[in-house]
């Protein structure tokens, strides 16, 4: 299993990944971190934060078209324990 750490800014128009098939599992995760407008995240520095876990390439290639900027998981707003799992121990 891969991890990928993302920010954009709030409002970039990220599309979320669509999967064709319902009856199996996904290639892969994408979920919303920390929204800069949350009022209990608080992080102040102008982004929102994403992860994604799973196939790596398969997230690579569907990020390439977004609107993410790759990060690496040090470069969270927070420390990696304060994200659920499975992004607090990645």
């Amino acid at each position: 299993m891969d991890y990928r750490f993302y920010q954009s800014t709030p409002n970039a128009g990220v599309e979320w990944p669509v999967f064709d098939s319902f009856d199996s599992e996904p290639d892969f995760t994408f979920v919303v971190l920390e929204r800069s407008g949350d009022p209990d995240a608080n992080n102040q520095t102008g982004f929102d934060f994403y992860g994604a876990y799973g196939d790596g390439e398969l997230i690579d290639a569907w990020a390439a078209v977004q609107p993410l900027q790759a990060i690496t998981q040090a470069q969270l707003p927070n420390p990696v324990t304060f994200y659920p799992d499975p992004f607090n121990v990645a």
